[in-house]
């Protein structure tokens, strides 16, 4: 049930005498005239917005009937609003036609029926389980040390841990983050549950209660811009009851650049205004590990 335009709102743009009114067009409230003298032009210039209206809407009419190619089903509210398209529609059928019951309109002869004794066939719909196409693929160029040889499996664990905590706002969306990630196959289903098993554990350490309370305001992979050295991004940034703490991810093995690495977010976060009450390094292989700075 459609009206657009004046039929609808009663507004429309209405072109007007430039040499009378000093503007081509102007936006008109057609319901009152800010003149009461002007309320006559008023009113032509709606019932003019109102035909151009109802010829636009005969034309949509015009196509919607001329496409179909078998049949046609014309569907209206039971009581259509006054002066509306729908309206002049079910007067005109029930002028033109007679009705097989209340607003019920049949024309011609139905060509393909369906069978009431037709049989459908009954599907099962099976979860989609992703291939691990990451075990598939080997990289001969630029492949970091710690992804060569028998560390391959324990750094894909890693990389996983890291990818899905960037996502976890707080324990709590543990669930949620893990069925996404299987959604969009970065993880297949039968490493669905080992992951989900470590991240509880890593999540019940007393050192994480800051990091992922669910009223912590967390900050992931924020980018620190350093004038004229590019930018650096800590993995984790967490205020908590007043405080600020860092973490940062790692996989592999232990290194000293990795705290001087956390040490350099720290002094940039504190030159901000910044200051970290605690910071972490989080090793996250199969056998994790949190390092207190």
């Amino acid at each position: 049930d459609q009206m657009a335009g004046a039929g609808r709102d009663k507004t429309a743009w209405v072109a007007l005498k430039t040499e009378q009114f000093l503007l081509p067009f102007s936006f008109i409230k057609f319901k009152k005239a800010p003149l009461p003298e002007k309320q006559p032009l008023y009113q032509s210039w709606y019932q003019k917005e109102l035909s151009r209206t109802m010829m636009d809407e005969l034309n949509v009419y015009y196509v919607a009937f001329t496409r179909a190619e078998r049949e046609l089903h014309i569907l209206s509210q039971p009581k259509p609003k006054k002066g509306s398209s729908n309206a002049y529609m079910q007067q005109y059928l029930a002028l033109e036609f007679e009705a097989d019951g209340h607003g019920l309109y049949t024309l011609g002869a139905p060509e393909m029926a369906l069978s009431k004794t037709a049989s459908h066939p009954q599907y099962k719909v099976r979860p989609y389980k992703p291939l691990p196409w990451r075990e598939k693929l080997h990289s001969v160029a630029k492949l970091p040390k710690n992804w060569q040889g028998d560390h391959l499996k324990e750094a894909r664990f890693g990389s996983q841990v890291h990818q899905l905590l960037a996502h976890l706002k707080s324990k709590k969306d543990l669930d949620k983050v893990l069925r996404r990630a299987q959604a969009e196959a970065w993880i297949a289903s039968d490493e669905l549950q080992s992951l989900e098993n470590h991240l509880n554990l890593l999540l019940e350490k007393e050192e994480m209660t800051p990091l992922f309370h669910p009223e912590a305001k967390v900050y992931n992979e924020r980018s620190l811009l350093i004038p004229g050295q590019g930018q650096k991004i800590p993995d984790r940034l967490v205020c908590f009851e007043g405080q600020w703490f860092l973490a940062d991810y790692k996989t592999g093995q232990k290194e000293a650049q990795h705290i001087k690495q956390v040490a350099e977010y720290r002094q940039l976060l504190l030159e901000a205004g910044i200051p970290i009450s605690k910071a972490y390094l989080l090793y996250l292989n199969e056998e994790a590990e949190i390092v207190a700075l």
